[in-house]
């Protein structure tokens, strides 16, 4: 018998890669941001994230995006999430918590082309400013898109027309709140999930009764983010 097919035969086999699942999830600031986490990738430069606590005596929270010479290219608050591109060529982002449009909450999604941000205001004026707005993010230049969604809890599967712009991203789910979802049971929580799906122009909505109608301390515990195993 050949001996390079013995070795093909009895060759020790190198494990699989180990991948986390919810490296594929929203990142939802400032909890599951890292150095390099979520990635952005402005004209072959990786960026890099860093979470400022404090600006001389105040608590500021705030999570800055800077390149390797510490410019900064974007101030993001706590409770905003980012879901980039495979390639960090581009990133969607949108705040936890929900804003009232026509009498229902209402999801609002931006989409950024990471090769267009610029360098923003780096000093600790322009930080404590942000901190002091009712800005929840912000990037220069505007978003190349922006998405609107007013949440109808009480359909679950919605035909939505996305923007050409959102077309190159797989579904992702949204995890939101929507005040008096169980009409007259104030006691339960209003926690539901979003399926965005922009390539076949869905949503679906996922109300959390597990969680939502269970005794969990809601005070302390909740859901942040989530990923379809799929």
């Amino acid at each position: 018998m050949n001996l390079s097919i013995l070795k093909d035969l009895f060759k020790k086999k190198e494990p699989a890669p180990i991948t986390n699942l919810f490296d594929s999830a929203p990142f939802l600031a400032p909890w599951y941001f890292t150095r390099d986490a979520p990635a952005i990738i402005n004209n072959g430069r990786k960026l890099c994230w860093r979470f400022i606590e404090k600006v001389g005596d105040e608590y500021v929270g705030i999570t800055v995006l800077h390149d390797e010479a510490d410019n900064i290219l974007g101030f993001v608050k706590a409770y905003n999430y980012i879901f980039p591109l495979p390639d960090a060529s581009k990133f969607l982002i949108w705040n936890r918590v929900t804003k009232q449009e026509t009498g229902n909450p209402c999801v609002t999604i931006q989409l950024y082309n990471a090769a267009e941000l610029r360098n923003l205001d780096k000093t600790d004026q322009a930080i404590l400013d942000f901190h002091g707005s009712k800005e929840l993010f912000r990037f220069a230049p505007e978003p190349i898109s922006t998405l609107k969604y007013i949440i109808e809890p009480s359909i679950a599967k919605n035909t939505f027309s996305f923007p050409k712009a959102f077309k190159v991203f797989s579904s992702f789910l949204v995890v939101a709140d929507y005040e008096g979802l169980y009409d007259g049971s104030p006691d339960f929580g209003n926690t539901l999930m979003l399926e965005f799906d922009p390539a076949k122009d869905v949503i679906t909505c996922y109300k959390q009764d597990w969680f939502n109608k269970s005794n969990i301390d809601r005070g302390y515990q909740w859901i942040t983010r989530a990923v379809k195993d799929r």
